[in-house]
């Protein structure tokens, strides 16, 4: 069984995830699923238009924020998620996104979606904050 796991790690990809840390001197490569929910973490935090040389990458999450919670911000959120998504991480399929917002500050996304590759889904609660609170 281990060795399908490597196989579908191969296939998935290898790469160094943000923020980037040191173990014993190297920088540490992940594969599989790890490193596609980091590829998708990344790009609903980058905000549109901040990289350079691709001011493209990224999502317009951060617009929403100071917005109202309702059906109005469900679906327009589902919309950028699904088209960031679709855009910048080719190796999935956004199947749901459930919006909650505990907080005027705070987004909750439950994020659904299928690797294509090997047709397993994956589902994580990515939150998103318009400031730090203490």
């Amino acid at each position: 069984m281990a060795f399908v796991q490597k196989q579908v790690d191969d296939f998935l990809g290898k790469g160094v995830t943000l923020p980037m840390n040191l173990v014993n001197g190297a920088w540490p490569l992940e594969t599989g699923v790890t490193l596609i929910r980091e590829s998708i973490k990344m790009i609903l935090r980058w905000v549109y238009g901040t990289r350079f040389f691709l001011v493209e990458f990224g999502s317009k999450l951060e617009q929403l924020l100071e917005e109202p919670n309702d059906e109005v911000l469900r679906s327009i959120a589902y919309e950028l998620i699904v088209d960031a998504l679709s855009t910048w991480e080719k190796r999935v399929e956004v199947i749901e996104v459930a919006i909650e917002r505990p907080d005027f500050h705070k987004l909750n996304l439950k994020l659904t979606y299928m690797i294509v590759a090997s047709k397993k889904t994956d589902t994580f609660v990515f939150p998103f904050y318009s400031k730090i609170t203490t």
